[in-house]
């Protein structure tokens, strides 16, 4: 193939192989433009079936319109070899990128995710197209930081009965091992869109710990653990990964299809809430399985692992799941004792009457501690709430003092006269101090008791604690707020730590006043709603009258030359430098200034974020830290 001389195209070098296709990189000599041609395997081409498939495949591929999507130009033959004239999308693979500089930030590897995610949206509503093989070569960022898949050559069309149209046959496992999902592995004829959201929670799960699912195996072993057996938790690689995150792939990446996300509109709604520091949504029904992904620090997971089993070639049914997947031997095990439960929700009323007292100027008069100290500082206090008092101090008979000893007399002989004026014959002799009359004490006569004398009060010795935070918090907290990772820097304050409690109370709240940066681009947006605006996306200045923004899809009108037209934009296409453009850089808010440092930081621009630093607060010295990093 490397050989293969194509009319009207200089080919230039062969990008690819997979089981069925072959793409080669050309130059289309009439429009001087690289492109791909992707063409049937030479084994495959005098086959009429395959040709079929391979035709029908990329007809339907190119009403797909993504910014994600590889754009077909043309479906062309060769004599008796059909090929695919494909754009051409240049730039490193996601492989690619975690191989030269290591597991990507939380947020970089979400926004990729992300736009794979809207573009396999887009293949499953318009037309029920699912990829098969989700991988981290497949995907390739370009020039302008856009995420494209590279590649639709195992793609199919999904029919109503939930069947492959091509009908490879009942028991074919289609995809790469690695990222195959389990019902692939188990070769099971019915699939859909979930299929492409389990390889890519495992894409997602490679991109942020560089480890591909089941590394070290034969493909054979890999397609048996896939149906079997777990990977270890994104923390074992990575502990300060947000728990959002982790959440988002051990949903994405859980065996039966039925526990992942019903819709990518869900999948993506939780994307966006990982983006924005946000708490993923609560699933309403318990999961019938088990992820992929093992629970942190070796937990035992909360119900046995699905036994699932291959379907033999041919017979076109499926195994269901075992019982045990909803065991209630395995409820049992998750409930609380009750009165754990009623002490747990007797604390939590404690700490709420407590919250509120503090809020309304402690009409009580507790000696409440801050909010915001760590948790066993209330323990302690909750604690004190039902100890016994202490015992009233034991009175200590005071001690008489003896009684003052009498001046002696001055001895003025043996002083001489000084010089000058003054003479010892001139200064006034001191009168005698008055004696007092010594009692007469008989033996019936009762001492009358000497006065008690107050006690001194002392201050209560207080331990110094120091200013500033130790540098293991500070090294955590800088390198969290350089990768723009809001609730890891959260995260880094959490605990017990050695500094003085209202000053890390300052810390604390520092932090979580921190804006979003995205939320604060959207808000500049919305103060010029209905206005026309000139912004930077993708690379390329626009004149837009922006709408709504929901769920990060901006309506707006788009202004040229020739009127105005509905267009939307989606806040996850913008990249760092076009967001830091809309944050607000003259904001007189310490926790704007910080989000503004973030964004600046986000985009690789480390030398302008001095003058804001100094803006920040209490989070000042730790941008600076950041900057060094």
């Amino acid at each position: 193939m490397s050989t293969l001389s194509v009319p009207g195209f200089e080919i230039l070098e062969t990008l690819r192989q997979t089981s069925k296709t072959i793409t080669l990189k050309a130059v289309q000599t009439s429009l001087d433009r690289t492109v791909a041609l992707v063409f049937l395997r030479p084994e495959l081409s005098s086959d009429a079936t395959e040709v079929r498939r391979f035709l029908n495949t990329a007809r339907v591929c190119s009403h797909l319109k993504s910014p994600s999507l590889p754009q077909i130009y043309d479906i062309a033959s060769d004599g008796d070899r059909p090929y695919l004239v494909m754009e051409q999308v240049d730039g490193p693979s996601l492989s690619d990128l975690v191989n030269q500089k290591g597991p990507l930030a939380p947020t970089q590897a979400v926004r990729i995710i992300q736009s794979i995610a809207e573009a396999l949206e887009t293949a499953w509503k318009t037309n029920r197209v699912i990829h098969r093989n989700i991988k981290p070569s497949e995907i390739r960022i370009d020039a302008r930081g856009i995420s494209k898949l590279a590649d639709f050559g195992r793609a199919t069309v999904i029919t109503l009965e939930g069947l492959a149209a091509d009908d490879e046959g009942t028991g074919m496992i289609v995809g790469t091992p690695n990222f195959l999902s389990t019902e692939q592995a188990q070769g099971l004829a019915q699939i859909d869109f979930r299929s492409d959201m389990y390889a890519l929670g495992a894409t997602l799960y490679f991109a942020l710990t560089g480890r591909v699912p089941f590394p070290d195996s034969d493909p054979e072993t890999v397609v048996r653990k896939q149906i079997e057996e777990q990977i270890p938790h994104p923390r074992a690689f990575r502990p300060d990964l947000p728990g959002n995150i982790c959440g988002l792939i051990i949903r994405l990446m859980m065996k039966l299809p039925e526990d992942r996300y019903a819709s990518w509109n869900e999948a993506l709604g939780d994307m966006q809430h990982v983006l924005r520091s946000q708490p993923l949504r609560r699933r309403e029904e318990p999961f019938r399985g088990i992820s992929t992904v093992a629970a942190y620090e070796n937990e035992a997971p909360a119900v046995e692992a699905p036994r699932l089993r291959m379907v033999s070639k041919g017979t076109g049914t499926s195994t269901p799941v075992a019982d045990a997947l909803v065991a209630s031997a395995a409820k049992d095990k998750c409930r609380t004792p009750a009165p754990l439960r009623a002490t747990l929700w007797l604390l939590l009323a404690l700490w709420f009457a407590a919250l509120a007292n503090d809020r309304v100027g402690n009409p009580m008069k507790l000696p409440l501690p801050h909010p915001l100290l760590p948790l066993n500082t209330w323990e302690d206090w909750v604690v004190g709430l039902f100890a016994e008092p202490p015992a009233p101090p034991t009175p200590v008979k005071p001690v008489t003092p003896p009684p003052a000893p009498v001046p002696a007399k001055p001895l003025l002989h043996a002083i001489t006269t000084p010089p000058g004026d003054l003479s010892v014959a001139a200064m006034p002799k001191p009168a005698p101090a008055p004696v007092a009359p010594t009692p007469v004490v008989t033996p019936s006569a009762t001492p009358a008791p000497a006065p008690t004398p107050e006690p001194v009060q002392r201050p209560p010795v207080v331990p110094s604690l120091p200013q500033a935070l130790p540098s293991d918090v500070t090294r955590n907290l800088a390198s969290a707020l350089a990768s723009g990772n809001i609730i890891a820097a959260r995260s880094a304050l959490a605990g017990k730590i050695n500094v003085d409690p209202d000053r890390l109370a300052e810390f604390r709240t520092a932090v979580a006043a921190i804006p979003d940066p995205q939320s604060l681009a959207e808000e500049t947006l919305m103060r010029s709603r209905n206005q026309e605006v000139t912004i930077t996306y993708m690379g390329k200045d626009r004149k837009i009258i922006p709408h709504s923004i929901v769920n990060g899809d901006i309506s707006a009108d788009y202004v040229s030359d020739e009127g105005k037209r509905p267009v939307t934009f989606k806040m996850s296409k913008f990249t760092p430098d076009e967001i830091v453009k809309l944050v607000p850089a003259d904001s007189d808010k310490p926790a704007v200034q910080a989000a503004y440092c973030i964004a600046l930081l986000t985009a690789g621009r480390k030398d302008d974020v001095g003058p804001h630093r100094v803006k920040c607060g209490v989070l000042a010295p730790i941008f600076e830290a950041a900057m060094q990093q």
